[in-house]
């Protein structure tokens, strides 16, 4: 295994311990991680987390969690969008769920 791939894994790995406590912080390894190491394994689910988690800790004065932001919908889908795009979203993660922390999390929120 290369230098190159060893680092890439530290780099996710610490993306995995952080992603408890710090999702931007966790995106960042893991862009960090896929710059060095292009085909590393799950980093657009690994991504998918991060955003959802990221998207579902904002919350609106008066408004709460954005569910349009959350799910990367427009404001104005009706309820088959946001069926299918649930459904989309929540297949993507679920190959990962098992893998890397806050995947069930992010689930939960579609």
């Amino acid at each position: 295994m290369s230098s190159v791939s060893i680092n890439s894994l530290k780099l996710k790995g610490i993306a995995v311990k952080r992603i408890l406590e710090d999702y931007r912080g966790a995106r960042d390894n893991i862009i960090e991680a896929q710059r060095i190491f292009p085909d590393l394994e799950n980093v657009a689910q690994m991504f998918l987390v991060c955003d959802k988690l990221c998207a579902a800790d904002v919350q609106f004065p008066g408004c709460g969690i954005d569910w349009y932001w959350v799910l990367q919908l427009h404001p104005s889908a009706d309820d088959f969008d946001i069926v299918s795009q649930y459904k989309k979203l929540a297949a993507l993660l679920e190959p990962i769920k098992n893998k890397f922390p806050g995947t069930v999390t992010a689930i939960k929120f579609y």
